[in-house]
């Protein structure tokens, strides 16, 4: 996998299916989010890397978060780890 650049993405979407969207559309009044782009040079298959931030803004869009312990997704309303048993911090 070869770094492609940084790209800003905005997130739409209807029916709960997810698309994203590169670049400015006046339409959607959501920032958009970082991810860095690799591609494959020899088969065209592209992967997408997003930062923490980034990563909890698509996660709690699922009703999800990140365990504090083991890192598994997990319920947003879970005072406890269903997979590790850890207390989760309130915040």
């Amino acid at each position: 996998m070869e770094d492609y650049k940084m790209l800003r993405f905005r997130i739409g979407g209807v029916g709960g299916e997810w698309s994203f969207i590169v670049g400015d559309i006046v339409e959607i009044q959501q920032e958009p989010l970082p991810m860095q782009v690799f591609i494959c040079p020899t088969c065209g298959k592209i992967e997408l890397f997003a930062n923490e931030q980034t990563s909890r803004i698509l996660l709690s869009r699922q009703g999800l978060k990140k365990c504090a312990n083991c890192g598994k997704k997990i319920p947003l309303a879970s005072e406890s780890c269903p997979h590790c048993g850890s207390k989760q911090p309130k915040k």
